[in-house]
Formats: C-alpha cells, structure tokens, sequence
C-alpha cells in the first residue's frame, strides 16, 4: 500500500502563526489532516522602537516549536515556510 503524499504550509505572520498538513485527495484538493494557529503578536511594540520585543518573539518561538514537533511527527513530501507582514 502507498502512502499518500504529505505536504505542509507554515506561514509565521505579524499577529499569527499558521500550520497546515494535508494530503492530496483528488486532483488539485486536499484534506487538511493537520492544523495549528496561534496569535503571536509578533510585532507588538514595533512601531514604537523598531525592534522586536522579547515577549514577542517568545510567543513566535513557541508557536514555532509546537508546529516544528507536528511537521517532524510526519513524513513531509513538500512543505512551505512564509512570513508575511500586514
């Protein structure tokens, strides 16, 4: 029996961290069979000094692990890391 192809999008943004695992079902559909979000805030206090604020980027690092243990728990084909900013 083949296993299904495994692909994953991670998309680490200013206010949120996303991950989603899917499997191909037909062609161009899939089924989510893995999902994670978590608001990070990643840039809270950035307008104010330019920089990260530490809490922040703990928040991010945490969201990030989580979704790194979810990726390494399966055998990803193909994955996709972004970050994006508002």
């Amino acid at each position: 029996v083949q296993e299904l192809p495994v692909f994953a999008a991670l998309d680490l943004g200013t206010n949120n961290c996303r991950l989603l695992v899917a499997v191909p079902t037909r062609h161009g559909q899939f089924r989510v069979i893995d999902a994670f979000s978590r608001i990070v805030r990643l840039g809270e206090g950035l307008t104010a000094n330019g920089r990260l604020g530490q809490p922040a980027m703990d928040r991010a690092v945490e969201a990030l692990k989580i979704c790194g243990d979810k990726l390494r728990n399966r055998k990803i084909r193909k994955a996709r890391l972004i970050a994006t900013e508002a």
